[in-house]
Formats: C-alpha cells, sequence, structure tokens
C-alpha cells in the first residue's frame, strides 16, 4: 500500500506521507478514514476523495497557523510587558527579570553542583533526576527562549508567521 500513498504526493497530497512517517501506516489510514470520510487503502481514489483530503490538508495547514500566530501574539505580550517595565522608575521593576534570571540560573547550577558531587540517598535519586529535569527543561530553557530566542526551527516559523501576516494584511486592502 505505501507505494499507492506516495503517489499521493503527485495529485499535490503530501501530509499522509509525512503523517505516515510520523505516526504509522495503520494510524493514518484509520484516522483519514474516520475524519474525511475516505478509505485510502483502497487501489485508487477518486476525485471526490482526493478533493476531500485536499480540503482536510488545507484546514490543518489553518489550524497550524492559528496556533503559531497565538504562540507569537504569547510570546509577543511577554516581550511587551518587560518593556513596560523598562520604562518604569521603580529599579527594582526594571530588573526583576534580570533578577529572576540570576537567580534561577545560579540556583540549577549549584543544583547542578550538589548532585553531582554529594551522595544522593537511594531513595531521593528519582527526586533529584525530577528536580534536575524541571531546572533544566523548564527553568533555564524559558530564560533562554526569553532573552535569545528559542531555536532556529522556532525563527523559521517567526518568519514565515510575520510574511503571512503580512500577505494576510495586503490582501485586506
Amino acid at each position: 500500500m505505501l507505494p499507492f500513498i506516495a503517489s499521493l504526493a503527485g495529485v499535490g497530497i503530501d501530509f499522509i506521507g509525512d503523517m505516515i512517517k510520523e505516526h504509522g501506516e495503520d494510524l493514518v489510514v484509520k484516522g483519514v478514514k474516520k475524519v474525511v470520510g475516505v478509505d485510502i487503502s483502497k487501489k485508487s481514489l477518486t476525485k471526490e476523495d482526493i478533493k476531500a483530503i485536499r480540503q482536510a490538508e488545507k484546514e490543518l495547514k489553518e489550524l497550524d497557523f492559528k496556533e503559531l500566530e497565538l504562540h507569537q501574539k504569547d510570546r509577543n505580550s511577554a516581550r511587551d510587558m518587560q518593556k513596560e517595565a523598562l520604562n518604569q522608575e521603580d529599579t527594582f521593576s526594571k530588573r526583576f527579570i534580570y533578577y529572576y534570571a540570576s537567580f534561577i540560573t545560579i540556583a540549577t547550577f549549584a543544583y547542578i553542583f550538589f548532585i553531582t558531587f554529594r551522595e544522593i540517598p537511594t531513595e531521593n535519586v528519582r527526586f533529584a533526576d525530577t528536580v534536575l529535569g524541571f531546572l533544566l527543561g523548564t527553568g533555564l530553557s524559558a530564560i533562554i527562549n526569553f532573552f535569545y530566542g528559542s531555536s532556529k526551527g522556532s525563527a523559521d516559523k517567526t518568519e514565515a508567521l510575520n510574511s503571512e501576516l503580512l500577505k494576510k494584511g495586503n490582501d485586506a486592502k
């Protein structure tokens, strides 16, 4: 069946192949049948089937775009809040984010140092691992994301989002 599904890319249906790579063939065949109402396990599709799959692909892309748009608005509101804090006269308010970031960073490195060079009781190893994972995966990464951006992939998504917003803005004019 995979060669048939791969041939769908020839009619502009790329996302099914990507979904199969990510989730597995059986799950995708069942999902497409349940959501779109098209059985992609048969050997040929009608024009209506292809149209329904393309429409579903378009709707998925729109949902992805809306999700990306919401994440971008959330990041922008956090940065706007920081800009407002910098405009205040109160020194503590201006520097709070830097104090907070410094505290979390120092606490994380101190914790890493202590759990690396001190003996952890056997019954606390799992707890120590959980705290370490939280500090590294949430605390420190959030600080890095806030000050430096999250990654190249995120930058690419932001660029795509901005170009789409500009395109929509130009279309509205």
